[in-house]
């Protein structure tokens, strides 16, 4: 195989196909090609391989991972003036290949060479691509490096980085584009940009141009700091609003307040809006008279309203088995046993699994996935005499919440206690008082949403007593 760039911009198309069937020719071959270009970067602004690979397929540019690493690992830093935009221009396109094909563990060190290399020198030409770098990769320590080298507003010079680096990382061209699995880290990363980019690029200074003119480094920062303003009062959920409302208390952002707070109303209104149902989901409210869940909340009543079928079904079906149930004293056959009531009554509206892997390797009791909108809810199953009323209620925080509620789809659960007829009183946790079966599970309950409120309602949790005695014995 020998490498021919008889594309304009690109590889031949044939190589997707030998990516796969010769992976190791292609990486050989290509990989020799780049490094050797790279070896000359200095000299030309335009290197066919690498430009080839910046538009190549995602399953080849995988194969040259490997090569691209031990390329930045001994890229030059100390540079002189005429060479030094052609390797940024190299380095940023690098970058850029490895943020899209790499895995967990090679963004890991990718982020580490960035760091590395931003920290050996700060005021060096390639600086703000390593940076940039850095925000592809982890954007929250990005942020912390950003925010530790820009703290002194009334400095000039540390203003003029700013413009410099806000017009690189957000300006209109190449911008940046962060997504945060979790929406609370995602929502305090671009409050945190925003909050720096008010205070260094400000907008009472803001350039005011007549007729027709060239954009330069502040009109491109003043338009990253409104486009990241804007991305934040965009971006849904309950954490983005409590940062939005924190910056309208704020003094950089006092001429907003009022703006600020309207915007906020406006996107928790639409938060509020459910998802317009598709045609199959009206289909299933005709025929089923029930749609399947697309958002949390609908998935957590749900959940509760089949284990309330399930519970008055063994206290008053014609047909109940409840003593049999009763009989039950392992809690893993208690969640097959209503594993398999959940799932016959599913309706079409979830799908039913059972200890899936979740957080730290642990496994959740039952399972439910909402048919549409991804969405998942969590039962965690425990026989009332096995456990203290101390153990329960840390299994609301440290199972449910710890580990089951952590996954950004799985944000409703519910702690399922059954109820066999003893102990017949529980002991308070702090007090010593002796509770019943209703006060034991009023107490669970405030538990729950004491988390909920906690969690300033990102969690939805519920406590639900399957009670398996006679429904005229008493508690």
């Amino acid at each position: 195989m020998a490498y021919a760039a008889i594309e304009l911009g690109g590889f031949a198309s044939f190589i997707v196909d030998l990516a796969v069937s010769h992976p190791a020719e292609v990486r050989d071959v290509i990989g020799q090609e780049l490094s050797a270009e790279i070896q000359l970067g200095g000299e030309d602004s335009y290197l066919p391989a690498l430009q080839g690979l910046v538009n190549a397929e995602t399953n080849v540019k995988r194969l040259l991972i490997c090569r691209l690493l031990d390329e930045i690992k001994s890229w030059p830093n100390v540079l002189a003036d005429e060479t030094a935009k052609h390797w940024a221009q190299h380095l940023d396109k690098v970058l850029y290949i490895l943020s899209d094909a790499t895995t967990k563990t090679d963004r890991e060190a990718v982020a580490k060479e960035c760091i590395n290399h931003y920290a050996d020198d700060r005021a060096g030409p390639l600086a703000p691509i390593w940076l940039k770098g850095l925000f592809r990769f982890d954007a929250q320590k990005a942020t912390q490096v950003l925010t530790d080298m820009l703290v002194d507003r009334n400095d000039s010079g540390v203003r003029r980085l700013a413009v410099e680096v806000f017009a690189t990382l957000f300006g209109e061209q190449h911008a940046i584009v962060i997504e945060l699995e979790d929406p609370a880290q995602h929502a305090e990363v671009i409050g945190q940009l925003v909050r720096l980019a008010y205070a260094f690029v400000r907008p009472t200074e803001d350039q005011v141009h007549d007729g027709v003119y060239s954009p330069d480094a502040r009109d491109h920062a003043e338009r990253a700091r409104d486009a990241l303003l804007l991305r934040l009062v965009d971006t849904p959920g309950l954490a983005a609003r409590r940062v939005v409302q924190a910056l309208a208390s704020e003094e950089d952002f006092a001429n907003l307040r009022y703006r600020l707070e309207m915007l906020n109303r406006q996107r928790t209104a639409a938060d509020a809006e459910f998802d317009a149902y598709l045609p199959e989901a009206v289909t299933s409210l005709e025929d089923r008279l029930e749609a399947p869940p697309q958002e949390r909340d609908g998935l957590f009543a749900i959940m509760q309203d089949r284990l309330e079928d399930i519970a008055h079904d063994l206290a008053h079906g014609d047909f109940t088995d409840r003593r049999t149930v009763q009989r039950i004293d392992e809690e893993s056959e208690m969640q097959r046993t209503l594993a398999r009531r959940l799932n016959e009554l599913a309706n079409g509206a979830y799908i039913v699994t059972r200890e899936e892997e979740v957080a730290d390797k642990k496994q959740t009791d039952i399972r439910l996935l909402a048919v549409t909108g991804g969405q998942k809810a969590v039962v965690e199953v425990k026989i009332a005499h096995k456990w203290s009323l101390a153990a329960l209620g840390q299994a609301l925080q440290d199972q449910l919440l710890g580990r089951y509620l952590r996954d950004a789809k799985c944000k409703a659960g519910c702690l399922l206690v059954t109820y066999h007829g003893k102990p017949k009183q529980w002991t308070h946790p702090v007090t010593g008082k002796r509770l019943s079966f209703p006060e034991t599970f009023a107490y669970l309950r405030e538990k729950a949403r004491n988390i909920e409120n906690e969690s300033s309602s990102e969690v939805r949790i519920a406590v639900f007593g399957l009670d398996l005695t006679a429904p005229d014995s008493s508690a």
